[in-house]
Order: structure tokens, then sequence, then C-alpha cells
């Protein structure tokens, strides 16, 4: 992967998951998911803030910063560290909705004795989304850098 490709894997997958963590805290309330719309918001307003800060740092670097020079080696494991995060978060994050509505759906049929509360919900979510950031804000703090002075 070069690193013009991981600037686009990361303004792309941002998009990308702004766009369905977004829906889903929209819509999921209307659906029948388990969370109230209050609920919802407070869990945009982890997500959302997190995102448009990777993309407004790839809108300064497109009118101000250069690409690395062709001289300098793009590192063997930027690809992994590039996409492993938000694969990871992808599928930590369905795991944890998953859990979620079948822990506290009325029509699963399954009696569960301890229902997943909202608090307990946000706090796992705040973990994955706090993976994905710990690695990502450093590739991006990287790969969106100004060069040109």
């Amino acid at each position: 992967m070069t690193y013009k490709d991981a600037r686009k894997w990361i303004v792309t997958w941002s998009f990308g998951l702004m766009t369905v963590y977004g829906a889903v805290f929209i819509v999921g309330p209307a659906l029948r998911y388990p969370l109230a719309f209050d609920q919802s918001i407070q869990l945009l307003q982890i997500v959302f803030p997190l995102f448009l800060g990777y993309l407004s740092t790839a809108i300064v670097f497109m009118f101000e910063g250069t690409d690395a020079p062709p001289a300098i080696a793009t590192p063997e494991l930027l690809g992994l560290l590039t996409k492993g995060p938000f694969v990871a978060a992808s599928i930590m994050s369905l795991a944890l909705f998953v859990a979620f509505w079948i822990a506290n759906s009325t029509d699963s049929g399954s009696a569960l004795s301890d229902s997943m509360s909202f608090e307990t919900f946000s706090s796992i979510f705040s973990l994955v989304i706090g993976i994905y950031t710990a690695t990502t804000s450093a590739l991006v703090a990287y790969l969106f850098k100004k060069e040109r002075q």
C-alpha cells in the first residue's frame, strides 16, 4: 500500500463508517432496535467528532500538504495498520450491536436474566472506537502532515 492509497482508504472508510453508524443510530430506535433516540444521539456525539476530525485533516492536507518524496520507501506494515483498525472496529461493532439487540429484544424468545444496559453498551462501544482511534489517529498524524512551508 502506498501513502496515497492509505490516505484514500482512511478518507473513504471514515465517510463509510460515519454513514453506517449515523444511519444505525438515527433509524435504529424507529425500527425497534433497543435504543431510545436520546441514547442514539449520545452515541452519535462519540462517533461523529472522531470521523470529522480525520476528514478535516485530510481537507487541510489536500490544499496545503505534499506527498512523500518517491525516494522514501513505504513501510511494509502500512497496509495492515491502515486497514486493520477499520476491520477490527467494524467486526467488534457488529458483534456489540447484535449482542445488545439479542440481550434486550423482547422478540427473541430467550429469557436472559441480565440484559445489557445502555451504560454497558456505550462503554464497550467507546472501547471499540478507542481501539480504532488509537491506531488511526497516529496514521492520520503521519500521513496527513503538512510538509509544504
